[in-house]
């Protein structure tokens, strides 16, 4: 490859987070909102994500795309949408996860084929968050939408975990996930939330 391509392949990567040549997605974040100074999943992350997902995806590729992330978690609605993007492709999708596999981003994690955690890095499991105003009928609403997507994210947890432990049951997720639940990555790939430790 000349020096123009690999210039052109920097500049590239730099602007949308994509490596073409190594088929490799860096999930970030774009903005400052949340307090720690990263927003994790918004609309802004999640749209550039799914796009550069949708890209690689048009091709078959040997090695799958790889998703490198490092995430704190962040809006329910928008990490669904990655989940799906990510179980609808017809590559193999490998998630390394620096860092942060928290919330939002520890479900996500769960869509790849291939979850690996590096030594360091940290998952954290726990209810979503919400805050709801307004009439008592429209908070009772919110209320009854919160309760399922609860139910499809704990639903997703609860298969991978059984898969090591069969009779883990409902009742001992939603118990765990009263409080935040950290997970090393050997917790992880005990629970069968993870696959391996990156070496």
């Amino acid at each position: 490859m000349s020096k123009t391509n690999h210039k052109n392949e920097f500049a590239v990567w730099h602007e949308y987070d994509v490596l073409f040549g190594d088929n490799t997605i860096y999930m970030g974040s774009h903005g400052d909102d949340w307090e720690g100074g990263e927003s994790g999943v918004d609309y802004a992350m999640a749209e550039r994500l799914i796009k550069n997902l949708h890209i690689l995806d048009k091709r078959v590729h040997d090695d799958g795309i790889t998703i490198k992330m490092n995430n704190v978690g962040g809006d329910i609605y928008h990490g669904l949408a990655i989940y799906d993007a990510i179980i609808t492709c017809q590559n193999k999708i490998k998630i390394i996860a620096y860092g942060h596999a928290m919330s939002m981003g520890s479900f996500i994690f769960q869509a790849a084929d291939e979850r690996i955690m590096s030594p360091n890095s940290r998952m954290m499991i726990h209810y979503g968050q919400g805050g709801v105003h307004g009439h008592m009928k429209d908070v009772y609403r919110h209320t009854e939408e919160l309760k399922a997507l609860d139910k499809i994210i704990n639903t997703v947890y609860l298969e991978k975990i059984k898969e090591s432990k069969p009779r883990f049951t409902m009742k001992k997720l939603e118990d765990q996930m009263n409080f935040d639940w950290f997970l090393s990555p050997a917790d992880a790939i005990d629970y069968g939330l993870c696959d391996k430790v990156l070496e």
